[in-house]
């Protein structure tokens, strides 16, 4: 999440911090010095940006068969230049960060009502700063990435964390990302995805040693100086007195530019006597709140990577003991449509894991072949989603994590049989404490399976009809097992089709022309071709099937995840949307569905 302010500081204020290189030429450099490959890590989640950049249209749902193209160009890209790439995204969220966490998603769900009010009003896509990613971009990037050939790891902690001492324990030739976090590390160099020409691989570094020549502190002072400027352990709001004191403004006036508040924090810092421990500098700044003077140490802790030695201002901090993160925490009990509130230990509700699994789940975590939630789940009992491009004044289609929630109960019956924290927006939920889920048990023959028998059981084909057994009863449609396997459908059509079988029993509102209009979008052949998707005009955005297409995609969420949990019986590579759904093309089969264009003119006249 970065230090607050520092990236806008130094491309607006200190242009000598932020170099303009181009990879290629500093890659040839790099072999040359090392006669190895230079390899680059790249913050996944912090680049899902550039990636969807502003050419692919995100208000149908996502264009999946061109951001799948785009990503290989942007591999082909470097590869041509010999750089090698690995992919390091965030498969944790950590509990201090759950409030920012929250913030984020509260401020996602402003902007898509307002997003929504343009769309019913202009019938347009919504300006880029109400642009919300498709739904479940970055878990998907993952196996598009991977698909592609690329190296994608799943972090267990932090990613800026995890990359960084990534980059200490393995030689890499830099960073790139648009995190500023990554200028306080003292790692490799760190390059801006934002301003990288993927033709040219021009771009620009941000260097740390010229921003501690413009703020006269030493490149080991750069943690603290995050401290004071605020980060994800010291919030900024946190330190607006200490700013407004700094800078000479008092509390009724406008707060300082951001340059002001940088040199006035640099000046501060140049103050500090040596032998000064940050416990100290936390009780001059806040020096009424002794319950941050520890956080303040634990904010510049986080920056330390193995081999590091202390900085000075942590050299005589006595030891101490963190205080407990608190086991003990609100959450709503969901029963029917009570709600029961309730404190739940985090040990009581976490079942007992066999090692086996979890070393298999963390093994599958590390290496992008699972939904990073699966690992989550069985080590925390926690998960969460993100905002969708829902509706919440259309009463007539509930919300996606209301309306697929027994999908996940069914899956936590299978994959952990206790209950689970959830952090899902829907409608009328403030996020202020997770829901706790109950596990349903599948009714099957002989219960619901262990995961040691889905995952390790290698009798074919009984353990195959086992797993697809179970992932069609985690979906509602184990009825429909026997019908699937007799046809032997096109494996990339079993999760939309399952997915849409559940849209129909559940929504009692969904319309058979646009169930027509998901299944047509999917089958005809230009669905695979992305020249012709980029330039499809679809005539106006109705809100609708805006709403639609996000939730039909949430569903394809849940039900990649609840496949990983049933022992994969679909490859997950074969479910992934951009073989079946493009969000323009969607939108522009629903209006003709909508205007009463019969099956065969909505496959264009193709029904063979």
């Amino acid at each position: 999440m970065g230090v607050r302010g520092l990236q806008t500081y130094l491309e607006r204020h200190c242009p000598e911090a932020c170099v303009k290189v181009n990879l290629f030429e500093l890659s040839r450099q790099y072999y040359r010095q090392h006669r190895a490959r230079p390899v680059m890590v790249v913050d996944g989640l912090g680049c899902l940006r550039k990636f969807y950049n502003q050419e692919l249209p995100w208000v149908y749902g996502g264009q999946w068969r061109e951001y799948y193209e785009e990503l290989g160009r942007f591999l082909q890209s470097f590869r041509t230049a010999g750089i090698d790439l690995v992919f390091i995204f965030d498969g944790v969220v950590e509990k201090s960060k759950r409030a920012e966490w929250v913030k984020r998603r509260q401020q996602s769900a402003r902007d898509v009502l307002v997003a929504f009010t343009h769309i019913k009003k202009h019938g347009t896509q919504p300006s880029d700063d109400l642009f919300q990613m498709p739904v479940s971009l970055g878990t998907l990037t993952r196996f598009a990435l991977k698909s592609l050939g690329a190296v994608v790891i799943n972090s267990t902690k932090e990613a800026d964390i995890e990359i960084a001492e990534y980059c200490r324990k393995y030689p890499c030739f830099g960073i790139l990302g648009q995190d500023s976090d990554f200028v306080i590390f003292n790692t490799v160099p760190f390059y801006s995805s934002k301003n990288l020409d993927i033709a040219t691989l021009n771009t620009i570094q941000y260097s740390r040693d010229r921003l501690c020549y413009r703020l006269q502190i030493s490149l080991e002072d750069l943690p603290l100086f995050s401290c004071l400027m605020g980060n994800d352990i010291i919030k900024s709001t946190e330190l607006e007195s200490f700013k407004r004191r700094q800078v000479g403004v008092p509390a009724n006036a406008r707060f300082p530019r951001v340059e002001d508040v940088v040199m006035a924090v640099s000046r501060y810092m140049q103050t500090i006597p040596h032998g000064t421990t940050i416990r100290d500098v936390a009780r001059d700044v806040f020096p009424n709140e002794p319950d941050k003077w520890l956080r303040m140490e634990e904010g510049a802790r986080m920056y330390l990577l193995p081999g590091d030695q202390l900085p000075w201002y942590m050299q005589n901090c006595p030891p101490h003991a963190l205080p407990p993160s608190g086991v003990k925490r609100n959450c709503r009990q969901m029963s029917g449509d009570e709600e029961i509130t309730l404190e739940v230990n985090v040990e009581e509700i976490r079942s007992r894991v066999d090692t086996k699994v979890l070393q298999f789940a963390r093994e599958r975590h590390l290496n992008s072949d699972n939904i990073a939630q699966i690992y989550n789940i069985l080590i925390s009992a926690e998960t969460d989603s993100s905002v969708a491009m829902e509706d919440e004044t259309n009463k007539d289609v509930p919300s996606s994590s209301v309306l697929f929630r027994p999908i996940r109960q069914r899956m936590y019956a299978v994959l952990y049989g206790n209950a689970v924290k959830e952090w899902c927006p829907y409608r009328g939920n403030p996020l202020t404490r997770p829901d706790v889920i109950n596990a349903v048990p599948l009714n099957l023959i002989g219960g619901t399976p262990s995961l040691s028998m889905l995952w390790f059981s290698s009798g074919e084909p009984q353990t195959k009809h086992l797993r697809l057994h179970t992932f069609f009863a985690c979906m509602d449609c184990a009825g429909l097992l026997e019908s699937v396997l007799r046809v032997e459908p096109d494996p990339h059509y079993i999760i939309p089709s399952l997915v849409l079988h559940y849209m129909v029993k559940h929504m009692s509102a969904l319309q058979e022309w646009e169930v027509d209009a998901f299944l047509a979008q999917a089958v005809v052949p230009f669905a695979q071709d992305a020249g012709g998707l980029r330039g499809l005009k679809v005539p106006r955005v109705v809100p609708h099937p805006v709403h639609l297409a996000a939730v039909f995609l949430k569903g394809v969420s849940y039900a990649l995840l609840a496949d990983c949990a049933c022992g994969w019986p679909i490859t997950v590579q074969d479910g992934m949307p951009w073989h079946y759904f493009d969000g323009k093309l969607f939108h522009h089969k629903y209006l003709m569905a909508e205007g009463g264009a019969d099956v065969r003119a909505l496959c264009d006249h193709d029904v063979s």
